[in-house]
């Protein structure tokens, strides 16, 4: 029985993905098959999620923004094997806003962010407020 696979949900050091047709009855031996030198204390293993009760591939301990590729085998006694393979890739690294001094305005601050990036998004303007009216950020305007 080949492993299905669903799509993979990237974090910060891998990735994981549902085994949708996991048995209890097989094991579910992996293998990193790219890249060809894995970090020390990087793995792949299918494991149990306490939460929702179901298994997932996980992969972890790589570098941001680092495509990593898996192969996942079914094995059990009288059964032929499967193997499914997926690759992900880690979530990038993050990029810590640099604000200037606060401006103050009629109903809070405001900061310009400026290290801002267009593919990073916060707010729809250079300028990030401060908390107001209900708790949530706003466009503080150019």
């Amino acid at each position: 029985m080949d492993p299905i696979l669903e799509s993979v949900t990237r974090t910060a050091d891998g990735f994981r993905s549902k085994v949708t047709n996991w048995d209890g009855g097989f094991a579910y031996p992996t293998e990193i098959t790219s890249p060809g030198s894995v970090p020390e204390g990087a793995s792949a293993m299918v494991e149990l999620d306490e939460g929702d009760g179901f298994h997932y591939l996980v992969v972890r301990g790589f570098a941001p923004n680092t495509t990593v590729d898996v192969t996942v085998s079914s094995t059990q006694t009288g059964f032929v094997s499967g193997s499914a393979d997926i690759s992900g890739t880690s979530l990038q690294a993050k990029t810590d806003p640099i604000l200037l001094a606060a401006e103050r305005t009629a109903d809070g601050f405001r900061s310009k962010v400026t290290n801002w990036d267009g593919g990073l998004r916060v707010s729809d303007g250079d300028y990030v407020s401060g908390l107001g009216a209900g708790g949530c950020l706003g466009d503080g305007g150019a």
